[in-house]
């Protein structure tokens, strides 16, 4: 995996106006080129809008809360909590007015795109006393309230494919099972292909949706008692 941009405090990206630094372009190229992953999106477009996503993140005060690279499925945004902040309030889906600030600007640019997203949600390792309230929820929660923030900034609801809950079981610092790091809340711009793959395996209709298996194997049936 490449990432397309990774935050630095001590390196703030310029503002989005501007013209995309040469080594920003080079990386989205070389990414576009190896997986033309966005629709419609071109490398200049991607770099763009990696300077665009983080120039939001650095007025939001969050350059060391957020990390975006290219996988196969598409643009993932990584947005976690740090040493020093957290997006929620400890143990609750309850948002954090920073994080809600960056959320609410990071919506019309989600919007722009003509991709679908999923929002994941992931904690830290560190369990409940009781069994009634879980990790598990406690990520769908805080996935749900991300969610909720984008779409009352304006982003349409149909834009979202999916909310889901890891709780911990994809921690990003293994060896530290609760660092903060590993309480995060990830964004994934899905490409067609992706989208269509999620449509298939649900049983809805997509570009690329194979027919079900039960409708196979009905008409490999069907066609076997006729050759006999």
């Amino acid at each position: 995996m490449s990432p397309l941009n990774k935050i630095s405090p001590s390196h703030p990206p310029k503002p989005a106006t501007v013209a995309v630094p040469e080594e920003t372009e080079k990386k989205a190229r070389d990414v576009n080129e190896k997986t033309a992953l966005l629709k419609k999106k071109s490398a200049t477009e991607l770099g763009e809008l990696a300077t665009s996503i983080n120039t939001i993140a650095r007025d939001a005060h969050m350059e060391a809360n957020l990390e975006m690279e290219i996988v196969p499925q598409g643009l993932r945004v990584l947005i976690k909590d740090d040493q020093n902040r957290n997006m929620f309030e400890r143990g609750s889906a309850q948002i954090m007015p920073f994080f809600k600030t960056l959320l609410v600007e990071l919506a019309p640019v989600f919007d722009s795109l003509d991709n679908k997203i999923i929002i994941t949600g992931h904690t830290d390792a560190m369990a409940y006393k009781n069994n009634i309230y879980n990790n598990w929820n406690l990520s769908g929660d805080r996935a749900l309230s991300a969610r909720r923030v984008l779409e009352e900034a304006g982003m349409p609801e149909d834009k979202v494919m999916q909310v889901s809950a890891m709780a911990d079981q994809m921690l990003l610092d293994a060896k530290n099972p609760q660092s903060a790091g590993n309480r995060r809340i990830e964004i994934m711009v899905l490409t067609k292909s992706a989208s269509d793959t999620l449509y298939q395996y649900f049983g809805q209709h997509g570009d690329k949706v194979v027919q079900p298996l039960v409708q196979k194997l009905d008409k490999q049936q069907v066609h076997s008692q006729r050759t006999r």
